[in-house]
């Protein structure tokens, strides 16, 4: 099946849960924030959710200038680099291992290895 181009969409990162509003749909879908992570440039952070969230055919959702990649076949992974402030707003708190979602809700670390 052929990827698409930028799905576009609002979302956004709330206290624990993430939503998603398609262009031209007024229909909402959340999904709650299981855990994130940050990849080693330091810079870029996948949230792990619940459910699936994005269609097989979706590899790219968001705003069309900076989208979040989106993966996953049992639960949806978004992946985006953000800029420095939200990235401090990971940082506060406890700290990475276990730290807040971009708008400061605290959110438990992903352990997807075991």
């Amino acid at each position: 099946m052929a990827k698409t181009d930028v799905v576009k969409a609002e979302i956004r990162v709330g206290s624990g849960v993430l939503s998603i509003r398609r262009k031209g749909n007024s229909d909402v879908t959340t999904a709650r924030i299981l855990g994130f992570e940050l990849a080693d440039d330091g810079e870029t952070v996948s949230l792990w959710l619940d459910r699936l969230l994005h269609t097989m055919s979706e590899d790219k959702i968001g705003d069309e200038a900076d989208p979040w990649r989106v993966d996953g076949s049992f639960v949806s992974v978004l992946s985006k680099r953000l800029s420095q402030d939200e990235l401090n707003v990971l940082r506060m708190g406890t700290g990475i291992g276990g730290s807040q979602t971009t708008d400061g809700a605290v959110s438990e670390p992903c352990d997807h290895a075991g």
